[in-house]
C-alpha cells in the first residue's frame, strides 16, 4: 500500500485540463495578461501553421 497523494494529484490535475472550467480559467487569465504578451503567445503558437488543418507548429522553447 503506501501513500498515493502525488499520483492522485497528478491524475486529478490532468483531468482538470479537459474540463470547461479550465477553459474558462484560461480565458479569465488572458483578460488579465498584457495584450502584447497574448499577441506574442499567439504568434509563437500559430507560426508556420497550416491554415487548412489549423495545427499548431511551435518549438516549446520559443514559449519560454
Amino acid at each position: 500500500m503506501g501513500h498515493d497523494d502525488i499520483i492522485m494529484t497528478a491524475i486529478t490535475a490532468t483531468e482538470f485540463f479537459t474540463t470547461t472550467d479550465y477553459a474558462d480559467y484560461v480565458e479569465e487569465l488572458l483578460d488579465i495578461i498584457d495584450s502584447e504578451k497574448v499577441d506574442l503567445m499567439e504568434k509563437t503558437l500559430y507560426k508556420n501553421s497550416d491554415i487548412q488543418d489549423g495545427s499548431l507548429q511551435y518549438d516549446i522553447y520559443d514559449l519560454l
